[in-house]
């Protein structure tokens, strides 16, 4: 039962009966007391209804807001994940350069020692363990030095220990120099297997570089359309509650005047 519907009622019958009677001085009190009431009575809803509409604003705001933040931590959870792959990524490829330099000169200096000489850099360290070489096989004498060697030999069997001093001292200072020469081409054929290593190995951490710049960018794209749509969505929800505000305040406004 609606108390203050029924003393609206009371008063109103109240008040007819007193214009019914002539009694107007009556009625006016009375019709004065029904005013009074409406007004109390439509200051009241209306300020229920205006904190209702507080609160409901705030629900909104607070639930836009956990939605966005559940976004962004989203988006830092995604770019953490990232960011993870492309330091383990990165630091798999300089280790694997980085081994690769160490197998191009460790090859190098075992082949300055006459212990290995190769033509290819994946091929170097197991063509080493197949097929080790000699000094004599790895820097081979030119034909100019072993005429001299075949001219000591045989001026030894003839005695000629001062000629063959003569020989011997050429021969030593023409294989020291032939030694010195197949260094420095030995050496010069590593510095061209450096830089093309290095070359390529510049490449291949470009083109890591791009994929992760790719998927960097894919990240931020779908972020910002992420974000667009929940934009939308709050705009359009915040649209609706202010509409139904509207009405329902203009429905308030019609009971207590229409």
């Amino acid at each position: 039962m609606d108390f203050g519907v029924d003393l609206f009622r009371v008063y109103e019958r109240h008040k007819k009966q007193a214009e019914a009677a002539g009694n107007y001085e009556t009625a006016a009190i009375t019709a004065e007391r029904l005013r009074r009431m409406r007004e109390r009575d439509e200051a009241k809803k209306r300020s229920l209804l205006l904190n209702r509409h507080v609160e409901e604003k705030t629900t909104e705001e607070k639930r836009q807001l956990e939605e966005k933040e559940h976004l962004v931590e989203d988006e830092r959870s995604e770019a953490t994940t990232l960011l993870e792959a492309e330091t383990k990524l990165m630091g798999s490829l300089r280790e694997k350069q980085v081994e690769e330099l160490a197998q191009l000169l460790d090859s190098a200096q075992l082949d300055s020692t006459g212990d290995t000489a190769q033509a290819s850099i994946t091929d170097q360290l197991s063509a080493e363990k197949q097929s080790p070489r000699s000094m004599s096989d790895a820097v081979k004498p030119s034909a100019e030095l072993l005429n001299l060697q075949k001219r000591l030999k045989y001026i030894v069997q003839q005695g000629l220990y001062a000629q063959a001093r003569d020989v011997s001292d050429q021969a030593r200072r023409l294989q020291e120099d032939e030694k010195e020469k197949g260094s420095f081409l030995r050496l010069l054929g590593t510095e061209k297997l450096e830089e093309r290593l290095r070359e390529r190995q510049g490449i291949e951490l470009e083109a890591l570089r791009e994929r992760l710049r790719q998927k960097k960018h894919q990240l931020a794209r779908r972020f910002e359309s992420r974000y667009e749509q929940l934009r939308n969505r709050h705009r359009k929800r915040t649209l609706d509650l202010e509409a139904r505000h509207r009405k329902e305040k203009a429905a308030l406004l019609v009971q207590h005047h229409g």
